[in-house]
């Protein structure tokens, strides 16, 4: 990402041995539609580290390898851009996020 904001850090758990960092970002200078960003929000990544220290960004499956994008319906509160406010691991594993848009 050209622009990368607000980490938020998870420590190592049973279902994910390493530290998982999200974050949200942009590309470049426009957020989706062409319009002018003015902040760093735009999509979420996802990086993973042994130490906490050194991260490698994780491909997510979704387009340039984000985790969360935009919505495409023109209509929905995050179609422009978003951001991640908070994330946190379930019982089972999985991750769920609070974000805005």
């Amino acid at each position: 990402a050209r622009t990368a904001a607000m980490p938020i850090v998870l420590p190592p758990s049973d279902a994910h041995p390493r530290y998982r960092m999200f974050y949200y970002g942009r590309p470049n200078d426009k957020w989706n539609g062409d319009r002018p960003a003015f902040l760093p929000t735009g999509v979420s990544g996802l990086a993973e580290s042994e130490d906490g220290l050194t991260w490698s960004r994780v491909r997510g499956p979704l387009e340039a390898g984000a985790v969360l994008v935009p919505a495409t319906d023109p209509a929905a509160f995050d179609h422009v851009h978003l951001g991640l406010t908070d994330v946190f691991q379930q019982g089972d594993g999985s991750y769920c996020s609070l974000y805005l848009g």
